[in-house]
Formats: structure tokens, C-alpha cells, sequence
């Protein structure tokens, strides 16, 4: 069973509406990216993420804009601002920290593209986004898109009382970079391992003074439904795979007894509904896995070991019996066949 990640049709609509500003045709570029326009109206709350990134990059070669993602970002915290239930939340917190901790709890409302992770300690917290499959580079215009659009959303609930220590980029300097000074107004890093905002301890507790307690008890029931709906469909074997899937992505190892229990039920509970389904927990587990290995070994900078560590395998070993068993060939032979083939 394949999980693959997906975005709200919001940010869909936020890139029409920032395409027609600039001149250009969502229609013409999506059939442009080989994609059915018919996904511009249909009634689905998501869309699947690679027909998303098809259209953005088709967009960002045809809008000739250098800044394409700053200027995404823009528009997306305005339109965010606007109304939308994750950003509405995060005004209604306590303090900005606790609305840096709402974002990352619900972002799958969001996507579940791009997932973001929060360290802290006494001096600073820093927030930064991974692709689904941890150590998949984003690129440079998604990764500025990001930075900026929290940014501006920090900026507006804190009442503009509060700005990151400092932005990091995970891609090289643009050759003129005033732009992005203008915007993020603080001390600029590129070449770094992750895309990431660096916020002082004193910010992040800093007092949101327009959160209204009520207004956010009323609407973090709605985002948990919509969160519920989102990550449990119907059938066991998709509730399981989807868990796997987010366990994985979050670094973490799935065994049943933890896929059990966040699904309310016993181990045994669990493997007797998916026998039902002619399926187990281990052959949904070999499967995510299998596509996580075949979607990493494309990746030249992600090491055979690095991947075997990703996937929860103890050694690297068993990585290989493992990928041999599923595919009938070696993680080095794929990966040099697949290198080959795109020469």
C-alpha cells in the first residue's frame, strides 16, 4: 500500500491567485506540468504533493522571478492571516512559544510534504522543515517559501514585537541577497545543513496579547476532527500504513505494540483486524519501507548505512537481506543501475 504525502488545496488556490497577479495562467501551466486541470476543481480538501510540486516548479521557471519563493511566502501568510483554522489557533495561544508548538502539532493540516521539528534549550529554539524522507534536500524556492511565509505569520500574531536571531538556508547565497535582508531583517546564513529560524528563549515566551482562550478552546476540536480524518481513513490496513508512515517519518522505529496503542487497540486486537484484511503488520511495514529505501537510494548523498539507520534496521546487514528479499537485488546494485540509467 503506498502513503504519499499531500498538500491542502488552499495552497493550490494561494498559488493560483499569486500566478494571476503575475501574469500567468494556472490552467496553462498545469497542463504545461502534465497535470489534469480538473484538479483545480475538484472538491477534494487535498491534493497529492507530486502533482503539487509539478506545477510549482512549471510556475517558477514561467514567472522569471528570482524571488518566486519570498514572494509565495508573502502571500501565503497574508492569505493564512486571513482565516485559515492553524493560523487562527496559533493567534489564540497563550504565548508564542505555545503557537510554535501548535504549528508543528498540527502542520499535517497543512502538508505532510514537508514536516517541521523544534529543539530547544536555555538560549534559543530553533524550527526547521525535512522533506518526508529525512535528508531529501528541499529546494531552494520551497525552502525560502517556508522561511518566510512563518516568519511573517510569527511577525503578525506577536504584533511585530518579535524577529528571528537569525535564518538559516540549506542552499547556497543567491547573488544578491537584499531582498531577503529586507524581509527576514536579521543575520542571514546559507550553506547550512538545514532550512531553519533561530528565536531567542525570550521571544519564544513572549505574551501573545490579543489570544483569546475561548476562541481557541473552540477551535482546536475542529482541527483534531480534521487532523483524525486526515490521518485515519477507513480500512485498518490504511490506518496502520498511514501510522507507520508518520512514525518513520518522525525518525522513530514502528513496532505494533506503538501503532496499537495510538490506535486505541491491543496488539493482538489490531493484527486480528488486519488478518481479516489478508494483510499483517509486518507486510505493511516491508512495504513503506521498501518504498522509503527505493525512493532514498536515488539520492546520491544519502549513504547505503544511512539509509539502513533511517529505516530502524539495526546494521546494515539487514538492511541488505531485507532490500534482497525485496526487490532481488542488492541497495548498491540499485543505486549504481539507477545512476547509470539517468546518464
Amino acid at each position: 500500500m503506498v502513503i504519499k504525502p499531500t498538500v491542502s488545496k488552499t495552497l493550490l488556490h494561494v498559488l493560483a491567485a499569486f500566478l494571476e497577479k503575475k501574469g500567468l495562467d494556472i490552467q496553462k501551466i498545469c497542463t504545461a506540468a502534465g497535470i489534469d486541470v480538473s484538479v483545480l476543481t475538484k472538491d477534494d480538501d487535498r491534493i497529492a504533493a507530486e502533482p503539487f510540486l509539478q506545477i510549482w516548479d512549471q510556475a517558477e521557471r514561467q514567472a522569471g522571478d528570482d524571488n518566486f519563493g519570498l514572494h509565495f511566502g508573502r502571500d501565503l501568510a497574508a492569505d493564512y492571516l486571513r482565516g485559515n483554522i492553524l493560523i487562527s489557533m496559533m493567534a489564540n495561544c497563550a504565548t508564542v512559544g505555545s503557537a510554535v508548538k501548535i504549528f508543528c502539532k498540527y502542520h499535517l493540516l497543512m502538508e505532510d510534504a514537508v514536516l517541521p521539528k523544534m529543539t530547544m534549550d536555555d538560549q534559543a529554539v530553533i524550527l526547521w522543515w525535512e522533506f518526508f524522507i529525512p535528508g531529501v534536500k528541499i529546494p531552494r524556492q520551497h525552502a525560502e517559501s517556508l522561511l518566510c511565509a512563518l516568519t511573517e505569520i510569527l511577525r503578525a500574531i506577536s504584533e511585530n514585537r518579535i524577529n528571528p536571531k537569525q535564518v538559516c538556508f540549506s542552499h547556497s547565497s543567491p547573488p544578491d541577497i537584499k531582498e531577503h535582508q529586507a524581509i527576514f531583517k536579521t543575520r542571514l546564513l546559507f550553506d547550512q545543513p538545514k532550512n531553519a529560524l533561530e528565536i531567542s528563549r525570550e521571544a519564544f515566551d513572549q505574551p501573545i496579547f490579543l489570544a483569546s482562550r475561548e476562541l481557541f478552546d473552540a477551535l482546536e476540536p475542529l482541527a483534531q476532527k480534521r487532523l483524525h480524518q486526515m490521518v485515519f481513513p477507513d480500512s485498518w490496513p490504511e490506518k496502520v500504513s498511514r501510522e507507520i508512515y508518520l512514525l518513520l517519518a518522525r525518525g522513530e522505529v514502528p513496532d505494533v505494540e506503538t501503532v496499537s496503542g495510538n490506535l486505541a487497540l491491543s496488539s493482538r486486537n489490531l493484527q486480528m483486524k488486519l488478518q481479516k484484511e489478508k494483510t499483517t503488520f509486518q507486510q505493511l511495514f516491508d512495504q513503506l519501507r521498501k518504498e522509503a529505501a527505493l525512493a532514498y537510494l536515488k539520492d546520491p548523498e544519502i549513504s547505503i548505512c544511512d539509509i539502513a539507520l533511517l529505516l530502524g534496521f539495526s546494521e546494515q546487514s539487514a538492511f541488505n537481506h531485507a532490500f534482497k528479499r525485496w526487490t532481488g537485488t542488492s541497495p548498491r546494485r540499485y543505486k549504481t543501475d539507477t545512476f547509470l540509467q539517468a546518464k
